[in-house]
């Protein structure tokens, strides 16, 4: 298997890992229409049981190495295939003037140049991931690209992907959307 298939497989099974250990659903859709995982909400029963509340949020997941990012003190910027870009610009306007669908972000996966540093092992044989993703939704003012290859965009530090990314993700962005 080549890197970037790597890479890909990498960046999605971390973002499944943090998903599921939160107690959340997590699918992989079974066709590659720019969608790479579907995250749903779990509810909990008086009687103990969960089931699926049909709060989902739809993931495009992108995989790149530290040289390929700029960081300044409040940004990541990062060169997204404009193919990628524009998806998440016309996802961004169905869900805005129709209110049916499911939230639609991109996570940005950052690695270390060299394979070997994305997982350390240590003396006990403990893994230690030595990466960092981030979240990014377009605002409702940006535009379809017209870019040939390439659109850059810039995501907030702030927009840390961590283990409460979740419950955070589910509260902003379907109490914004959705009022059902």
């Amino acid at each position: 298997m080549n890197e970037e298939k790597i890479k890909e497989l990498f960046s999605v099974n971390y973002i499944r890992l943090i998903a599921e250990y939160n107690g959340y659903y997590v699918t992989i859709p079974g066709q590659d229409y720019g969608t790479d995982l579907h995250i749903e909400e779990m509810l909990h029963l008086s009687t103990g049981e969960y089931i699926p509340s049909g709060k989902i949020i739809s993931l495009q997941i992108k995989c790149t190495s530290e040289e390929s990012t700029t960081q300044t003190s409040t940004h990541l910027k990062y060169d997204l295939a404009v193919r990628n870009y524009n998806l998440l610009i016309q996802r961004q306007y169905y869900t805005d003037t129709f209110h049916r669908f499911s939230p639609y972000i991109l996570i940005t996966v950052i690695v270390p140049k060299q394979k070997e540093d994305w997982m350390i092992e240590s003396s006990l044989g403990e893994l230690h991931l030595k990466i960092k993703a981030y979240w990014y939704l377009p605002q409702p003012k940006n535009q379809i690209s017209k870019n040939k290859s390439s659109k850059r965009i810039e995501i907030p530090l702030e927009n840390l992907v961590n283990l409460e990314i979740c419950p955070k993700l589910f509260n902003l962005l379907w109490d914004k959307n959705h009022h059902l």
